[in-house]
């Protein structure tokens, strides 16, 4: 039966892919929100996790404009490192996003910014549909109902159980 895949890719192929913003990678290590690291040591356990390119250009920059202390940036670096080293994060191929979804999230939520629009977009644009973040403008039950009418359902990792 060499053509049968095994249990484990099996169980590994209906795990939920999620989209991980850059504030959860910044405050599982950063700030002492524990629920963002259970969360990401938890990746390929019970979800396959995903990031972009531009997301990941955000915590970068974060970090870059925000922490002052050398050491504490190198240690993010080697974090996010070892996420993709240990298979628990994966990049997401470039993509072109359509303005017009970028536009039709900013349409349905006028205040979301239009970095976050993109997120949300480029996620859609690659098929997802589960976005991971603690950003409260997302987060918000009537902004999570909102997007869901978009096809994006929000999971705020400090929230899950």
């Amino acid at each position: 039966m060499r053509g049968m895949p095994n249990a484990f890719r099996r169980r590994a192929a209906v795990k939920p892919r999620r989209v991980i913003d850059a504030c959860v990678l910044i405050a599982s290590l950063m700030r002492d929100i524990p629920g963002c690291a259970q969360y990401l040591a938890g990746l390929t356990v019970q979800h396959h996790g995903y990031i972009t390119h531009a997301l990941l250009g955000e915590v970068w920059y974060g970090t870059v404009n925000h922490v002052r202390d050398a050491f504490v940036r190198q240690r993010l670096y080697q974090y996010v490192d070892g996420l993709f080293a240990e298979q628990r994060l994966h990049m997401l191929p470039l993509v072109r996003v359509s303005p017009e979804l970028v536009g039709s999230f900013r349409t349905l939520l006028p205040f979301l910014s239009e970095d976050d629009a993109l997120h949300l977009a480029e996620a859609r644009t690659h098929g997802f549909s589960d976005f991971v973040t603690t950003d409260e403008e997302l987060t918000a039950p009537r902004n999570a109902l909102r997007l869901s009418e978009l096809g994006i359902r929000i999971f705020d990792p400090t929230r899950i159980s």
